[in-house]
C-alpha cells in the first residue's frame, strides 16, 4: 500500500515552475499509487482493430502488472480478459498478436476456455469443478473508430463523452479499414511521467528532432493558443470548410485536439509526401456540401 498523506505532502512541496520532487520518479510507493490512481482506474488505449483482422485474432499486452488479452469473436466483437489461467495463474497467450484456434488453451496444464472466457475443460481433474465459477476474469472494452480501449476498474470513468468527441475527429481517417504495414517497439528506460513530460513539451524539438521541426512549427505560439484570441489561420478556415473542429475538448483523463502540418506537407514522412500512392477515400465520413 501507500501513504496518501505523504504523497500529498511531497506534491505540496513542489516549487512553482519546477519539476515534481524526485520521489515521483523514483519511489516504488508512488509508482504503485500511480498504477492504482491512473492506470488501473482509467481507460487505456491498447491497440487498433486492424491488429485483430480475423475471427479469433488476439492481442496480448500488459497494463501495469496485469496481462490483458483481447480477441475478435465470430460476431465481429472485441472482447477482453485477464490473460491469466484460473488454475495456476500461467499467462495464456504470449505477448503480441496472433490467432488462436477454436479455444484458448493454457500452455501449463491445458485448461481451456472459449473466446468469451468460459471454462471448457480441466484436463484430468474431477468433474465437480464449477466451470461457471472459474471462467476468465473479464476486462471492460470500448472500441471507437478502430481504436481499442480497456479499463481494469469495476467503475471506470464514463466513456461516452470521450466517444462522442473522438469519433467525429477520427472518422475521416477510416481506421476501421486500416491494415498493419509495419510494427516497431520502443522500450523507454524511464518512469512514465518523464516520458509524458518529454512528449508534452517541444522545448527540445529544434535541437533533438530537426526532421519533425521541418514539417511542424513547434515554437509558433498560434499552434498552442486555443483561447480564441488569434485570427483564423488558413488551417482554421480549411477545417471549418471540411466540418472538422480544431478547438481542443478535454476532461480529467482525456483531451482531443487537431494540429496542422506546415503548409504543403502531406505527412510526417521525411520528404513530406504521402506515404502511399493509393488514394484514400473514407467510407465513414462525408464533408459538408458547399
Amino acid at each position: 500500500m501507500y501513504n496518501v498523506e505523504r504523497i500529498r505532502s511531497l506534491l505540496r512541496s513542489r516549487q512553482a515552475y519546477f519539476s515534481l520532487p524526485r520521489e515521483f520518479y523514483r519511489d516504488p510507493e508512488i509508482h504503485n499509487y500511480d498504477l492504482d490512481a491512473i492506470f488501473y482506474r482509467s481507460w487505456i488505449m491498447v491497440g487498433f482493430t486492424a491488429e485483430l483482422p480475423e475471427v479469433n485474432s488476439y492481442l496480448s499486452t500488459q497494463i501495469g502488472e496485469s496481462p490483458i488479452l483481447l480477441i475478435r469473436t465470430s460476431e465481429d466483437e472485441i472482447v477482453g480478459h485477464h490473460n491469466t489461467c484460473r488454475h495456476r495463474g500461467s499467462q495464456l497467450c504470449v505477448t503480441g498478436t496472433g490467432k488462436i484456434r477454436n479455444r484458448i488453451v493454457c500452455p501449463y496444464h491445458q485448461w481451456s476456455y472459449d473466446v468469451r472466457g468460459g471454462l471448457l475443460s480441466t484436463r484430468n481433474m474431477n468433474d465437480q469443478i464449477d466451470r461457471k465459477e472459474f471462467g476468465l476474469r473479464p476486462v471492460r472494452v470500448e472500441v471507437v473508430e478502430g481504436c481499442i480501449y480497456v479499463s481494469l476498474s469495476d467503475s471506470p470513468p464514463d466513456f461516452e463523452p470521450y466517444r462522442q468527441t473522438l469519433a467525429p475527429a477520427l472518422a475521416p481517417y477510416n481506421l476501421w479499414d486500416a491494415k498493419v504495414a509495419h510494427v516497431m517497439e520502443l522500450h523507454e528506460e524511464a518512469n512514465w511521467k518523464l516520458v509524458m513530460e518529454n512528449g508534452r513539451e517541444c522545448y527540445h524539438c529544434q535541437a533533438g528532432h530537426p526532421e519533425f521541426n521541418s514539417m511542424f512549427p513547434p515554437i509558433t505560439p498560434e499552434y498552442y493558443d486555443f483561447k480564441g484570441a488569434r485570427p483564423k489561420s488558413d488551417f482554421d478556415i480549411r477545417m471549418d470548410e471540411l466540418g472538422l473542429g480544431i478547438e481542443p475538448k478535454a476532461e480529467d483523463w482525456w483531451q482531443v485536439a487537431r494540429f496542422p502540418l506546415k503548409k504543403g506537407h502531406k505527412s510526417f514522412s521525411l520528404d513530406s509526401d504521402a506515404l502511399v500512392k493509393k488514394p484514400f477515400i473514407s467510407r465513414n465520413y462525408s464533408p459538408p456540401s458547399s
